[in-house]
């Protein structure tokens, strides 16, 4: 079976990527089969999307532009405008 990774890095301080973790976990449920995101925090925070089934690869991508703009947003609600620089 193939699979399909994606990692994401973003170089935000720990408090910041502890938020927004938190505030992706209620989009880390109930994803379609053959789809999946973890998130790690290290240095940074550290998305990786994973795609079972080849099939679902444009899944995938709206999958990870939908979580992009969702940090985005909570990056400006935060007032973290200089963090995406």
């Amino acid at each position: 079976m193939q699979q399909i990774k994606v990692k994401v890095r973003l170089d935000l301080p720990y408090d910041l990527s502890n938020t927004i973790t938190k505030a992706l976990a209620a989009d880390n449920i109930n994803f379609p089969d053959g789809l999946s995101m973890d998130m790690m925090i290290d240095e940074s925070l550290n998305i990786v999307f994973k795609c079972n089934d080849i099939n679902k690869i444009k899944s995938m991508i709206n999958t990870i532009d939908e979580t992009l703009e969702h940090i985005s947003m909570i990056l400006d609600m935060l007032g973290e405008k200089n963090a995406r620089s």
